[in-house]
């Protein structure tokens, strides 16, 4: 009976209902705004940030979808970042196939500049099981002195499984 426990085990992860609440993300674009231009200070910034991320979320409430993310991308500094977080989501369907939301979330990030709380912002728009999440972070020297843009923003692909 032993030997059947992994067995088991591995067949209710890959069960489709435990997947059913589970999405990859594809981090992809930021852009910096209000950077001030100093010596030393070229406000070069890569914006093309690849990177994948996993979240898990819970059914969909009348208050919203609860999720936890955590993932991997290269900054803005060309340097590798990794992510967790937890936060809420609300969508709202437009017709069968599309719907529209809003999230916010918030945990922790490392990188060779920060290393601390990030509290994330968004908006999305889903076709299906594909959503495009813009979030924007509107004062960004608050989490992190070293930051020499005032705000950012992000666009991210999330998928559905």
């Amino acid at each position: 009976m032993r030997q059947l426990m992994p067995i088991a085990l591995l067949l209710c992860i890959l069960n489709q209902t435990v997947f059913a609440d589970t999405a990859m993300t594809i981090a992809g674009l930021s852009k910096h705004f209000g950077c001030k231009k100093k010596k030393n200070n070229s406000c070069d910034y890569n914006e093309i940030n690849p990177g994948l991320g996993i979240e898990w979320s819970n059914k969909t409430q009348d208050w919203g979808r609860p999720f936890v993310r955590a993932g991997i991308y290269k900054d803005s500094y060309s340097d590798t970042a990794i992510y967790a977080t937890a936060g809420l989501r609300q969508d709202w369907p437009i017709n069968d196939s599309f719907r529209a939301g809003l999230g916010l979330m918030a945990g922790y990030l490392n990188s060779s500049h920060q290393n601390g709380a990030l509290v994330f912002p968004f908006i999305y728009t889903s076709y299906k099981d594909i959503s495009l999440e813009l979030g924007y972070i509107p004062d960004a020297t608050a989490f992190n002195s070293k930051n020499k843009s005032k705000s950012i923003a992000a666009l991210q692909l999330r998928w559905d499984f």
